[in-house]
Order: C-alpha cells, then sequence, then structure tokens
C-alpha cells in the first residue's frame, strides 16, 4: 500500500473505470517503504474496445518530487529568513496588511514592536560572523517564546527583528499598555 491516506480517495476515484471514465490528472503523495514521500502526477485515460465501451483505464505516473521540493524551497526563501526562519519582510508585511484590514473591520487595535541589536556589529567584528549568526538565530528563537501564537516574529535583516501584535485590545489606551508590556 503506497497511498497516503489522504489522497486514497482521490486516487481510487481516478483508477476507477466505468462507462463514464474520463481523462484525469492529479497530484498523488505515495508513500514509500522507506517512508519517503513521493510526490506524482497521475494521468489516467479510459481504454476502449472496438464498440467503444471502457475496458480499462491506461495510467501514467511521473515522479515530481523533485519539482514540489523546488517549488516549496522557493516559498521558503520568499517568505522567511535564511538564517533564523523567521518570516521576512515581504511575509510581515503581508500579515500586517491583513492586520490593519481586520483591526478597521473589527474596531480593535494592536502593535508593531521594532528591535534593532545594539552595537551588534562589534560582536561580527570582534568574534567573526558565525558567531553573530549563531546569536541572531538564539535571539530569535527566546523572542518566539515570549510572543503569543497569533503574533508574528520577523527578521527584517541584519540586526532588525519586528513583532507584530495583532488584536489587543477595543481599548487605544488599554491596547498600548499592551505594547509597552510585550515590549
Amino acid at each position: 500500500d503506497f497511498v497516503d491516506d489522504k489522497n486514497k480517495p482521490l486516487a481510487i476515484q481516478a483508477l476507477k473505470h466505468d462507462d463514464k471514465a474520463i481523462i484525469a490528472q492529479l497530484d498523488v503523495e505515495f508513500l514509500s517503504r522507506g517512508g519517503r514521500r513521493i510526490y506524482t502526477s497521475l494521468n489516467s485515460a479510459p481504454l476502449q474496445n472496438d464498440d467503444g465501451e471502457t475496458i480499462g483505464v491506461i495510467i501514467g505516473v511521473m515522479d515530481i518530487t523533485a519539482r514540489k521540493l523546488a517549488e516549496e524551497h522557493i516559498k521558503q526563501q520568499a517568505l522567511y529568513d535564511d538564517l533564523t526562519k523567521l518570516p521576512n519582510r515581504r511575509m510581515l508585511n503581508e500579515r500586517l496588511s491583513q492586520e490593519q484590514a481586520r483591526a478597521i473591520r473589527h474596531h480593535h487595535s494592536g502593535a508593531l514592536l521594532f528591535i534593532d541589536l545594539d552595537h551588534f556589529k562589534n560582536v561580527n567584528d570582534s568574534l567573526g560572523h558565525p558567531i553573530g549568526d549563531g546569536l541572531l538565530i538564539s535571539i530569535g528563537e527566546r523572542l518566539k517564546t515570549v510572543i503569543r501564537a497569533e503574533d508574528t516574529l520577523a527578521r527584517l535583516g541584519g540586526d532588525e527583528f519586528v513583532i507584530l501584535l495583532p488584536e489587543l485590545s477595543d481599548d487605544e489606551n488599554q491596547a498600548a499598555s499592551m505594547a509597552r508590556a510585550a515590549a
């Protein structure tokens, strides 16, 4: 049994053959015996006899694992910082736009915290970039532990981080107080 459970109904439907069989194309995840996911493109077409009756199905399977992994990698690079794996400026801007619209619609306030590490250049200059990179990763991990699940922590680049705190309160003064407490 090589078909992933969540895709089994789709694969079975594509493999069924009856008088109404049509040409179908879908992507299906298979699971290898070793547990590795294999992404495939499944193409099926009815096999008909001389009378036009469907007597079977012809199936073509193409391994598209490399393409799927490349797509995931491109998406990762487009939306996440390579070093810290945190959302990057692009994703932050998308989430900020969404949260602004939500705040206007529901009449609540949020906050945006900007964090700039003072004298970080000295760490890189005196201890080297690998140490500086490790410090940035560590800071990102620590910041993630002190924010809410609905908050967004992003790295803008260099030594700059931003925390988006959505839906703090309907009252602006209370939201400001909550933002100060988070900072």
